[in-house]
């Protein structure tokens, strides 16, 4: 039933963008029907998504856009993607700052995303737009898809500052104990 509305408003909405981009109506809203009861959202919820989608998409959503705005609707507290990246690349800016994980992350979503295998902050830093999109959307959309861990007990607490002793007698002894290996023509640093 979620489905039929569904694909009638975005019928109504998005018109013929909306039917060509369908090989099979039939097999379209089939999909879709089955995407829905898997989603397992109220109608509000859907209805909602879909004001959300003609408000800010020229175009119609495939089944995967769709489910994550619906995730981002039913979960407010959610950042959409774009202002992820801009609280990771705060974050990319902030990891040596002497704050907590909380507070460099503003979301256990984002350090989730920092977290993950193959992450790299330094597209954050330097990047064009588009390559941090690239970077960060598949984590992003596998995260909605699947959950992220809640924070970890740690991450509201400061980072502990070690005494740091200078031991100047160790460096000296170090630095006389590599000046014969280091050397040109075999003279030695000196």
């Amino acid at each position: 039933m979620a489905a039929g509305i569904v694909f009638g408003r975005m019928a109504a909405i998005y018109g013929r963008r909306w039917t060509s981009q369908h090989g099979s109506l039939d097999q379209s809203f089939t999909e879709w029907e089955s995407m829905l009861a898997n989603l397992k959202l109220p109608a509000a919820i859907l209805s909602a998504a879909v004001d959300r989608c003609r408000d800010r998409l020229a175009w119609p959503p495939a089944p995967a856009e769709f489910l994550v705005i619906a995730r981002e609707v039913a979960t407010p507290s959610t950042p959409p993607l774009e202002i992820a990246i801009q609280l990771l690349i705060r974050a990319a800016h902030a990891a040596d700052a002497d704050i907590s994980l909380a507070d460099v992350y503003q979301h256990p979503l984002m350090l989730a995303i920092a977290s993950t295998k193959g992450y790299t902050a330094s597209i954050l830093r330097t990047g064009s737009h588009s390559a941090m999109d690239e970077h960060v959307r598949p984590r992003y959309t596998g995260f909605l898809e699947t959950g992220w861990p809640d924070w970890p007990p740690h991450a509201h607490e400061k980072p502990k500052k070690l005494p740091h002793r200078v031991d100047h007698d160790a460096g000296r002894a170090a630095i006389s104990a590599l000046r014969g290996k280091f050397s040109w023509l075999n003279r030695g640093l000196k």
